[in-house]
């Protein structure tokens, strides 16, 4: 009997570097379970693997396949679909899941996929499975999926989320030794979900997609017992993929309980997590520093209390200075969310954006651009109409209504565009972290800031210019002029920083921030 099912991540195309694709490996494990012989192709932590070389891989056991499931997300949709066409032409049956899917099932469809799975798919791929299998009939049994009938996509009632976590078997770790090779974080997943309602996130859009709680934690013993599992096999550095780490039931006390817990099994790791900034108090802090953590993403978004309200921001402006002091006092790392400009940015936002990030340089950001991301199935980009998408995926195109705001917004891109490799490379071993000494990160934090007061320098004098109707092309020069070698020493730097730390960059230029 056909057994063999491949599982394939294909590498992105995107400023960060390679990190595991949990969710695959989670897949993985329970088809092993249901007793299938799984193989995951994963072409971003296996660099040296082309695209063509998975389909190699996949052809050479091409009669021994039951079907091949693909993950893909924004940036890594076209290659997977070039595969999906690939594959449909030799007749191997297809399961394509993940953000992409999930938000834009009739591009897999049309492009041979036998069934789109929408949101997650634990539950799904079984049904799947047993329907490729023979078990199953009826394709309408099968919650959560789309597929084609005479020519037209049709959808299935939507999939009941796992209600508890703790039932998901641990995610097949078949790629440890190449992370620490890397040394590359190793994932870890202690909730899905955020109670969050920002209007331009896709995590709220893609649990709409499914029947179930909003967020879900995993207990502290179960945890606790895939820590352990992961410090025996080397860990060094754990990033919590979460959504949002801390939720619901997960106040000051369970913050304690966790570190007690940890200290208890005598665990070791350093962690990073993801915040909502009204979820941060002096005590949660102080109990996770004491568990191992050490870095937060926490979604500051903007410096204005108008553009927090107008992106559905829970916290508020004051819950982002309580946060960030919070965060000082303990020491930790904070890579800011930051959003400086949406379609409807006012130039007094602008400067109260410029006021926000000169009294917190130390927030990690790449550079100090940043535009609202238009992806399919948010609030925001539901709200912004007809609006075509780019060249490079769905992302909606939008002007900023405000004409002193669009002044500043192209001419700030023009910056960002000029060192966009350098700003990526340069907070990656802490936004990626990287399996280094933590004092090494020092290194690169203060060579970000350093580069990060030239550009407030850069956009306070912008903002007088466009508000006395200066020359804007003459004030852009100046400082490209005059900082060039600048930034070619940092760049410098950076580069033997890496070389001293072993580290790998293997990312792609951002092209969202290239003219």
């Amino acid at each position: 009997m056909k057994n063999l099912v491949f599982l394939v991540n294909l590498k992105p195309s995107t400023h960060r570097t390679a990190e595991e694709s949990l969710g695959v490996q989670y897949l993985a494990s329970i088809l092993e379970n249901q007793g299938f012989e799984v193989s995951i192709l994963d072409n971003w932590l296996n660099s040296s693997m082309t695209n063509a070389d998975v389909y190699e891989a996949i052809m050479k056991r091409k009669d021994e396949i039951r079907f091949v499931g693909t993950s893909s997300y924004m940036l890594s949709n076209a290659p997977t679909i070039e595969l999906i066409k690939k594959l449909r032409k030799d007749k191997i049956n297809i399961l394509s899941g993940g953000y992409g899917p999930t938000f834009e099932p009739e591009i897999f469809l049309e492009a041979g996929a036998d069934f789109v799975c929408i949101g997650e798919g634990e539950k799904t791929i079984i049904d799947v499975a047993n329907y490729f299998l023979g078990r199953l009939k009826n394709k309408e049994e099968i919650k959560g999926v789309g597929y084609l009938e005479k020519g037209e996509p049709k959808y299935t009632a939507k999939q009941y989320q796992v209600p508890n976590l703790d039932e998901v078997q641990f995610p097949t770790r078949p790629f440890i030794e190449l992370l620490k090779k890397r040394k590359s974080t190793v994932n870890v997943l202690t909730s899905r979900g955020c109670m969050g309602k920002c209007s331009f996130c896709s995590i709220s859009a893609f649990g709409k997609k499914h029947e179930g709680k909003k967020w879900r934690g995993r207990s502290i013993p179960d945890i606790v017992g895939e820590l352990k599992i992961l410090q025996a096999q080397g860990a060094v550095i754990v990033k919590l993929i979460d959504d949002s780490f801390i939720e619901n039931e997960r106040d000051n006390q369970w913050c304690e309980d966790f570190a007690d817990a940890l200290e208890e099994e005598g665990l070791n790791l350093q962690f990073r997590a993801s915040i909502r900034a009204d979820k941060v108090n002096m005590e949660n802090m102080k109990h996770l520093r004491r568990a191992g953590f050490f870095s937060f993403s926490c979604g500051i978004e903007n410096g204005s209390e108008s553009a927090l309200r107008r992106m559905g921001k829970l916290a508020s402006l004051e819950d982002n200075f309580n946060a960030l002091k919070c965060f000082r006092q303990h020491g930790y790392y904070v890579q800011a969310g930051f959003i400086l400009f949406d379609d409807k940015t006012t130039l007094d936002e602008i400067k109260a954006n410029y006021s926000f990030m000169s009294d917190n340089v130390d927030l990690v950001t790449k550079g100090i651009f940043s535009e609202m991301f238009a992806a399919e199935g948010t609030e925001f980009t539901n709200n912004l109409g007809d609006e075509k998408g780019n060249q490079f995926s769905s992302n909606r195109l939008y002007e900023i209504e405000n004409e002193n705001a669009r002044k500043v917004y192209i001419y700030l891109k023009k910056w960002q565009s000029n060192h966009i490799e350098i700003y990526d490379k340069v907070i990656d071993p802490i936004s990626a972290p990287k399996a280094i000494e933590l004092h090494r990160m020092k290194k690169y934090h203060r060579l970000m800031m350093r580069m990060k007061e030239v550009d407030l320098m850069f956009m306070q004098d912008l903002t007088m210019q466009v508000e006395c109707s200066g020359d804007l092309d003459a004030i852009y020069n100046s400082y490209l002029q005059r900082y060039a070698a600048f930034f070619k020493g940092c760049k410098i730097k950076v580069d033997r920083f890496y070389q001293e730390d072993g580290l790998q960059y293997d990312a792609d230029t951002n092209k969202f921030i290239l003219l």
